[in-house]
């Protein structure tokens, strides 16, 4: 029965339907437990821990992946904690605790290449070019991001060879160097449509958004981050929502739109503060003290609020390590004299 479950998991998984993955899962655990079965709870923890991350559960996907590294551990299953590590890092990344991440990955790695484990390298390596790109490291962070690629590439997983490419596009796009980050970007896109990649179909989208955005093309951009929002909402992908909507945020503030783009900054911060998503909650605060003095009318008011959100962005910004946001955060702080 437990393997019915996850069977039937995988399958929806497949699909991008996390909804009924996680049910299964879950089925899943509960037979495991059943049984006293330790292999299937580890399963069915890890599996249930990726769709809550996915979802923008970062507490509810901590607790499930240390319980599956604590059964892995149990059994001696150096790949199933090897991968435990792994999602511990991607939590631990999108909470904004950079040097937990790092360490995690850095763990995963070494565990990787001494069992040879190749996916485990790639993957690893890909998500230390999230780190390094998160904290401002650009050349560090292609360099990992193009080492995981061409492993992928070689070992024929698509995949990791969709995720390393769409990290070479953020390096990219970091750096301002836009031609090169779309054609990565349009790279990933093809793979994903060539190998039906549906959990992987938001972030070429969103990452076009942004391209199109820095290039003025703010049809182009708007269109882009609407699908986002459209693709995010239906799959209950709720950090995707969240940049979404500081797109959106975005593309209206550029088009001369203050008010609604502080809607659209606001609803975002609101998801990523309760998601506790501290870094990208940042990020988003800095947009949004910039939309909330673009408004009409706003006065001493609303400058008081702007310097309030930079002021926190930039505690986040130095607690992470995130320095290239600090550094950005820091110019406009000094324009305001914050």
């Amino acid at each position: 029965m437990v393997t019915e479950w996850m069977t039937r998991g995988h399958e929806a998984w497949g699909r991008g339907a996390l909804g009924d993955a996680g049910e299964c899962y879950r089925r899943g655990l509960e037979a495991s437990e059943r049984g006293a079965d330790d292999n299937g709870i580890a399963r069915a923890c890890s599996c249930l821990g990726t769709v809550a991350y996915l979802r923008g559960d970062l507490a509810e996907a901590k607790a499930y992946h240390r319980r599956s590294l604590a059964y892995f551990e149990r059994r001696d299953d150096q790949v199933g904690a090897l991968y435990a590590w792994i999602n511990l890092g991607e939590v631990a990344l999108y909470r904004g605790n950079l040097a937990q991440a790092d360490a995690y990955d850095r763990r995963s790695l070494a565990g990787a290449e001494s069992s040879g484990h190749q996916l485990g390298i790639a993957v690893s390596q890909t998500n230390l070019g999230e780190v390094a790109c998160d904290r401002g490291d650009l050349t560090a962070a292609f360099g990992w991001c193009r080492g995981a690629r061409l492993l992928a590439r070689r070992i024929d997983l698509r995949d990791e060879e969709t995720r390393a490419t769409l990290g070479q596009a953020r390096v990219r796009l970091r750096a301002g160097r836009l031609r090169a980050a779309r054609a990565l970007v349009e790279r990933a896109q093809a793979l994903v449509d060539q190998h039906g990649l549906a959990l992987l179909a938001v972030q070429p989208i969103r990452l076009l958004a942004e391209i199109r955005l820095l290039q003025g093309d703010l049809d182009a951009a708007r269109a882009a981050a609407d699908e986002t929002l459209r693709l995010a909402t239906a799959g209950g992908r709720r950090r995707e929502q969240a940049l979404a909507h500081r797109l959106l945020g975005q593309c209206m503030l550029r088009g001369g739109s203050a008010a609604g783009a502080v809607g659209h900054l606001r609803a975002a911060l609101n998801l990523q503060v309760a998601m506790g998503a501290a870094l990208e909650a940042a990020r988003t605060r800095v947009v949004l003290a910039t939309a909330v003095t673009a408004q009409v009318g706003g006065g001493g008011k609303a400058m008081e609020e702007a310097r309030a959100l930079l002021v926190e962005a930039m505690a986040s910004f130095m607690t992470s390590g995130a320095t290239l946001d600090q550094h950005q955060a820091s110019s406009l702080a000094a324009v305001w004299s914050v």
